[in-house]
């Protein structure tokens, strides 16, 4: 693993990574690499430990258990995502009246609509923007929290537990909101609120499970490799050579875990669907709809997420690095926050992770904001008759992004079987600037509709049906890419906290760009006006990507080693 950069760093931050460490990748033009196992890594230890590590890993149940954990967030999620706004819209149209006559009432289609809050009015659909834009924020300091004790915890497995069973509690109560009143909008505000907190601490646990299971394939793949005489423990590759199943192991269980979190919130839709098709007409009975729904998917997620968590093996964090010249409660307080600046000076080191976390974190907030305008604006546009469709349109939704990401892996697997490390991340590169393409056609095609003389933009039912199926399994399939990119270039032992940077520079930067969102489409009245900010945003994401360079990163996190036989079995 490459290290020496990072003894740079001050004698207080060493302690915190445990001792010395083995040296970095060779700078020479052939770009070779050491290949040796860091003795530090929580992971791994001595011959024996990485034997007891695997068998641990590779047992029956240990990756089921974590695909059912991806499933049961699945049922919430999709509820948190698409259903919870949609009730606060419902509230806060029912609530509302057109501009300039606060005596009458909303017209059931339309972003003519203003609510009374804080002392003026606000445009309903911009009042949930709003409230999405103020939580963010929130989460944002979770995140630096977390991703700074996480990884000095032996307990990550039942963070991600206890998060999981609170998310679903938090959904619960939902069904006892049917009052359309000025107390049921706020206390669903508030919930909103928690849900969106506890989904950034398992989104970080959850997601720092997939470099854990990618190094088990490295190990693996070593192992087998030295005992079929290989190699001597330290093998010299270059960057030209056939590289291990890694990344192939990464394409699987980062699409596995998005398809089975899509599954879940399958059937949740299913049983909304069920429940609004058999009973009274939709603008009497799908608010009421949404609300039982999201109760039963809550339950779901508590019952399915506590019994995933047996079958996860626990993992072994690092010796919190208590200070002995200051007191322990201090320590820990700040400790986040020292550690929130260690990691931004040490991803300046692994300089590719660092320009691929920006794209990341630029192409999610892109991503975010138009799923939210663009569920909303169904709403607007098709009006609260169209609740039983709005059902059907987010069951869809989670179908195409079960088959973008499913389609993209079988393509990655299939093309990049026995090529060479350089060969494989040339692919994934063409694979995200194709679909990165349609990301900006789709946002380009949403602001033609700023323009009232301008016929198309996202005002016709057709077209919220098209862009849904192009945009939502491109942007599965990105989403997984992004995963399995970014593991590759991340040093191994400390994937909590730098999953926790991608998320928390995502909600650190992102609040502004749905404030700015929300504004704009406060003052203008036009739900078709954010997108082109958006669609810029997206421009500037492509070309952080186009910046970034996967084959450096991996050299430079000390994972693109090899093996020339490389087990099929391992990926």
């Amino acid at each position: 693993m490459a290290r020496e950069d990072m003894d740079r760093g001050s004698s207080w931050i060493k302690e915190t990574e445990g001792g010395s460490q083995t040296s970095g990748p060779s700078k020479g033009a052939d770009m070779q690499v050491s290949v040796t196992l860091d003795e530090q890594q929580p992971l791994v230890g001595g011959q024996r430990a990485d034997e007891e590590v695997l068998a641990r890993w590779r047992g029956r149940w240990v990756f089921p258990a974590w695909l059912l954990v991806c499933f049961s967030t699945g049922p919430t999620y999709v509820m948190m995502r698409s259903f919870v706004p949609a009730s606060l819209q419902t509230i806060a149209h029912e609530l509302g009246h057109p501009k300039g006559h606060p005596a009458a009432h909303c017209r059931p289609r339309g972003d003519d609509c203003y609510i009374y809050v804080g002392g003026r009015d606000v445009q309903f659909t911009a009042y949930v923007l709003y409230m999405r834009a103020l939580y963010t924020s929130i989460e944002g300091l979770i995140a630096i929290v977390l991703m700074g004790l996480a990884d000095f915890s032996n307990y990550r497995k039942w963070l991600m537990t206890l998060s999981i069973v609170m998310y679903g509690a938090l959904a619960t109560p939902f069904v006892s909101q049917g009052s359309k009143t000025y107390g049921a909008l706020i206390l669903m505000s508030v919930l909103y609120c928690l849900m969106l907190c506890c989904n950034t601490i398992y989104t970080i646990t959850e997601g720092s499970y997939i470099p854990v299971f990618m190094d088990m394939a490295r190990l693996a793949a070593a192992r087998d490799a030295a005992s079929a005489k290989l190699g001597d423990g330290v093998e010299e590759r270059t960057a030209g050579e056939p590289v291990n199943p890694m990344l192939r192991r990464g394409a699987k269980v980062s699409v596995l875990g998005l398809i089975m979190g899509n599954l879940g919130s399958i059937v949740a839709v299913l049983v909304g669907i069920i429940i609004t098709y058999s009973r009274g007409k939709p603008q009497a009975e799908g608010y009421s709809a949404f609300l039982l729904t999201i109760t039963i998917a809550g339950c779901a997620t508590i019952v399915l997420g506590s019994v995933a968590s047996l079958g996860i093996p626990a993992i072994h964090g690092s010796r919190f690095p208590f200070d002995p010249q200051e007191n322990k409660l201090i320590t820990i307080c700040k400790f986040p926050f020292r550690r929130f600046m260690y990691i931004l000076r040490d991803l300046t080191h692994y300089r590719e992770a660092f320009k691929y976390v920006v794209a990341w974190v630029l192409w999610n907030i892109a991503y975010s904001n138009f799923m939210q305008l663009f569920q909303l604006s169904f709403r607007a546009t098709l009006g609260s008759t169209a609740d039983k469709e709005y059902f059907v349109w987010q069951l869809m939704t989670s179908v195409i992004a079960c088959v973008g990401s499913l389609t993209w892996m079988a393509v990655f697997r299939h093309f990049s079987a026995r090529r060479t490390l350089r060969a494989q991340t040339q692919l994934l590169k063409t694979c995200l600037y194709a679909m990165m393409a349609v990301g900006v056609v789709v946002n380009f095609w949403g602001s033609l509709g700023a323009s009232s003389r301008v016929p198309i933009g996202f005002k016709h039912r057709w077209e919220f049906w098209f862009f849904q199926v192009i945009y939502v399994s491109t942007s599965s399939a990105i989403r997984s890419l992004n995963r399995v990119a970014y593991s590759a270039m991340l040093p191994a032992g400390r994937e909590n906290q730098y999953f926790g940077l991608e998320i928390m520079l995502g909600l650190a930067t992102g609040w502004s760009q749905s404030l700015l969102v929300s504004v704009i489409q406060d003052r203008t009245g036009n739900a078709r006006f954010p997108y082109i900010p958006n669609t810029l945003l997206l421009i500037v994401s492509l070309g952080f990507y186009y910046w970034s360079d996967l084959s450096h990163g991996m050299l430079a996190a000390g994972k693109a080693e090899l093996h020339r036989a490389a087990p099929q079995d391992a990926s």
